[in-house]
């Protein structure tokens, strides 16, 4: 498929997430967390993403993908991420 077409879709998330609901819950609520976050996060770009395919209106943002801004995000995140894991273990 098309990049950011079905695959970037909460119909796709909801699908996947029910698929895993049945088969592996153990995972479900991690992996429902995590993409619907990435669907969001993606949400906010210029390219933007079509939130309910196969309906094909978009939901764009402002920020470059590739940008400073993205980058520092990604950034901050890590940051947040590493201090999480380093106050869980410790």
């Amino acid at each position: 498929t098309k990049h950011r077409g079905l695959i970037h879709s909460f119909t796709f998330l909801f699908l996947v997430t029910f698929i895993l609901v049945l088969f592996l819950p153990v995972i479900s609520f991690g992996f429902f967390l995590g993409y619907s976050s990435h669907l969001l996060t993606d949400s906010f770009t210029k390219e933007g993403i079509a939130p309910f395919y196969p309906w094909r209106k978009k939901s764009k943002g402002f920020i470059k993908t590739g940008g400073k801004i993205e980058i520092s995000l990604l950034v901050f995140f890590v940051i947040v991420d590493l201090v999480l894991i380093f106050l869980r273990v410790f």
